[in-house]
Formats: C-alpha cells, sequence, structure tokens
C-alpha cells in the first residue's frame, strides 16, 4: 500500500492511498492430472489454476489435443510413450514447465509370422514334454489353449504341454491387457510316436541264385525304413522297397525296421531260401523202380506223355514205352533225361553189367537194326567215339582208354536210342 499525504504551512491535505499487487513470475505447478496409462482415444487432463496465470499446452506426439484454460482433451491416434507439457505465464513472465509421460496401449495383437509369434516344435513325440512361448510385452496377459492332445500348464507367456496322444492337435493364445482382448493364435502340433511296422515283407521266399527280386512293406508317412541283409546277397532299397540280388545259394534273412525323431520301431524279417538250376536228371533202374539222379521236383513222361500224379523221385513202370523225367525248382525246368525203354527191347544186352573193366559185350536182338553205338559220361560229354555197326548182332568194345566211373551207352537203332550204365572200374 502507498499512502501520499500533501502538507503547507496551513497544516496537513487529504491523503491519498494506492494498494500494488507484486508478483513473481509463475511457480512451478503441482502436477498434471489425468491417466498416464490409457488406450487409444479420449481423455481429460488439468491443473490447478491460479489467478492471473495462462497456460500453454503442448503434446510431443500421439494425438489430437483441445486446450479449454487449465484442461485439456486429447484424442489417442497412436501406441507409445507420449509427453503432455504445460508452462504457466503472467504477466512477470514465464513459469517452469510441468510434464506427464503418458503410455497409450491399444488392444494387443500378436505377431502374425509363426517365427515371430508362438514359438516351439510343431513335431512331437507322445509322451515327451514340450515349451510353447511368444516374447512377452509389459502390461499384458496371456491365456493358453490346447484342444486336445495333452496336458497343458501356463506360466505368462510360456506353455508347457505333455503330449499323451498322437494326431493334429491345436495349441491356442490369446493376449489381453486394459484396453481389451486380442486375437488368439493358433499353430498346430503333429504328435507321432515310435513307429510300428504291421503286416510281413511282400516278396519271394524261395528265389533262385543271380535273380533280383523285389521286396516291400506297407509305406507310411513322415518315417524311414532301415533294410537290412545277413548274408546271400546284394541289397539295394529306396523307401520301403528293396530290391536283393541273390549271388549265392543257401538262407538269406532280409529284415526292416522304421524310425522317426521320435525312435526306432520294431523289426520284421522274411527268410528266403536261394537255390540253383538243377542239373539234367538221369534215370536209372534200381530193382524194379525206375529213379531220378534228382531227389525232388520231378515229373515223368511216358512216350512224352506226362504221368499223372508221377512227381517223385520213383516209379514202378507198369507200361512198356520210353520213360523220361523232368526235373524243376524256382530256377526253371531242367532239359529231360536221357529216354528210358522199358519192356521193349528184349533180347538186347551190355554186358558185364553194371560193372566193366577193360572190354564190354554188346549183343543186339536180331529182329532189330542199328547203326551205331558210343558212350558219354555224366556230364552228357562224349567220351567214346560211335563205334559203326558192322551189320552183326554182337560186337566186342574195347573201354580201356576210359577212366574208372559211370557211364551211358548210346545204341541207335531203327527204333529208338537206346541208353545202358555202366560203371567201369580202372
Amino acid at each position: 500500500t502507498i499512502t501520499i499525504t500533501p502538507t503547507n504551512n496551513c497544516g496537513s491535505g487529504q491523503a491519498r492511498i494506492i494498494n500494488v499487487n507484486v508478483n513473481t513470475t509463475p511457480n512451478a505447478l503441482a502436477q498434471i492430472s489425468g491417466n498416464n496409462s490409457v488406450c487409444l482415444g479420449t481423455q481429460v487432463y488439468a491443473i490447478t489454476s491460479t489467478l492471473g496465470e495462462n497456460y500453454n499446452w503442448s503434446l510431443s506426439s500421439g494425438g489430437n489435443l483441445s486446450v479449454f484454460g487449465d484442461s485439456i482433451q486429447i484424442n489417442w491416434l497412436t501406441e507409445g510413450t507420449h509427453t503432455i507439457s504445460v508452462t504457466p505465464t503472467n504477466l512477470c513472465g514465464i513459469g517452469i514447465t510441468t510434464d506427464l509421460s503418458v503410455q497409450v496401449q491399444s488392444v494387443p495383437q500378436l505377431p502374425i509370422a509363426i517365427g515371430n509369434g508362438i514359438s516351439g516344435e510343431t513335431l512331437a513325440c507322445a509322451n515327451t514334454l514340450e515349451n510353447y512361448d511368444v516374447t512377452a510385452v509389459s502390461g499384458v496377459t496371456y491365456t493358453w489353449d490346447l484342444a486336445s492332445g495333452g496336458s497343458l500348464s501356463q506360466n505368462a507367456n510360456i506353455a508347457t504341454i505333455t503330449w499323451q496322444n498322437t494326431g493334429t492337435h491345436d495349441l491356442s493364445l490369446t493376449p489381453s491387457n486394459q484396453c481389451g482382448t486380442g486375437n488368439a493364435q493358433t499353430i498346430t502340433i503333429n504328435v507321432n510316436d515310435i513307429p510300428t511296422l504291421t503286416g510281413d515283407i511282400s516278396g519271394d521266399t524261395l528265389v533262385c541264385i543271380n535273380s533280383e527280386v523285389f521286396y516291400n512293406v506297407d509305406n507310411q508317412a513322415n518315417i524311414s525304413y532301415n533294410w537290412q541283409l545277413s548274408q546271400n546277397g546284394n541289397l539295394a532299397t529306396l523307401g520301403n522297397s528293396a530290391i536283393v540280388n541273390w549271388n549265392a545259394t543257401g538262407t538269406g534273412i532280409l529284415s526292416v525296421f522304421p524310425s522317426n525323431e521320435c525312435g526306432n520301431g520294431n523289426t520284421i524279417t522274411k527268410t528266403v531260401a536261394i537255390e540253383r538250376p538243377l542239373p539234367t536228371p538221369q534215370i536209372s533202374l534200381v530193382g524194379d523202380s525206375l529213379v531220378s539222379s534228382n531227389a525232388i521236383n520231378n515229373q515223368w513222361f511216358l512216350n512224352n506223355a506226362a504221368i499223372e500224379n508221377a512227381t517223385q523221385n520213383a516209379i514202378l513202370p507198369i507200361e512198356s514205352g520210353i520213360y523220361t523225367v523232368i526235373s524243376n525248382n524256382v530256377c526253371g525246368e531242367t532239359a529231360a533225361s536221357q529216354p528210358y525203354s522199358f519192356g521193349i527191347e528184349g533180347g538186347l544186352f551190355l554186358y558185364p553189367n553194371p560193372v566193366a573193366t577193360n572190354f564190354i559185350t554188346l549183343r543186339i536182338p536180331t529182329y532189330m537194326t542199328w547203326s551205331s553205338v558210343d558212350a558219354i559220361d555224366m556230364m552228357g560229354k562224349v567220351v567214346l567215339e560211335p563205334i559203326p555197326s558192322d551189320n552183326s548182332n554182337e560186337i566186342l568194345i574195347d573201354i580201356s582208354t576210359l577212366e574208372g566211373g559211370v557211364y551211358w551207352f548210346r545204341i541207335d537203332t531203327e527204333l529208338l536210342l537206346f541208353y545202358r550204365k555202366v560203371v567201369v572200374v580202372d
């Protein structure tokens, strides 16, 4: 307050008074009131006003600002951290600026790409434990959901699953925060188990030496096939199939087991017998039976016609005629044996028989015309050159050059070619 009083020699006059308000620059504001963690949308902020002060508001980023003196309205448009500032002024000058940092959020969304979203094995094994997770974001709550296949436990942004059932199963994750619930993201997990082979290995169990044979098992998706061969051949494989070149007689064992990322499965095997072609059979007369030199797989013929049910090693001839035999196995049929005449060559003799040394005698019946006689060994090789007929019915044959062994003498006549077996002793 300023007072002024005039005076002269007559005395004092009337006083005059003026009141003067003396200020400083504005004091710092206490604070800006309003939410500092908000969602996209409109929010109101204010300060406590002081008489004589004006207020300058500003916004660093993130929205549109409307000023109403000591209060403002912001329409938040952008997520992130933004700053509200207010500076008081009066006639003395500018005061200290007050700031408020505001975190703006929206409804949370997970990254779309699997590689940046839910991480974890999408190909798993039964009876194993797997972890799945996303990168944690502050203020976001995560809710996991497993449709089927196992048991789920969760800890914020991490889910732990014990897989129990094979098949295709969906794992979902839903994020939420104060602004609401975002869209769920789902990944599909294929749960496998240790593979099992059923059935048998398909392919021949009886094969011929030096043959290539194809084998296979039922094909299953997403497994590997491991083939093994014990012996007797060379193995080439392709997935659920194998080709074996059987190169040695005997017995071989072919096996296969399946495997995948969960481990090795059961082994199945196939035992294969490998045979070689049978030699051409030879017929001999033993007692009253005709016997093939091949013990099994024979077919007997009479006058070139197959004898029904005559497949054994020996037969008892009951009809006169020319007997032959053919043997067969998996490698195919042999050539026919030498013909054996039964009951039609009475009077034809080769003696001494069956054992001889140096010389043997051939006697031809008088009613039969012959042209030559020679000898072959058991391998079919001619060892005695043909002796031409001299039109007699008896000749002496020199066998002194033959080594000890079994020989077939072939007598070529007008009727047919006769065979006689002789054992030559050195």
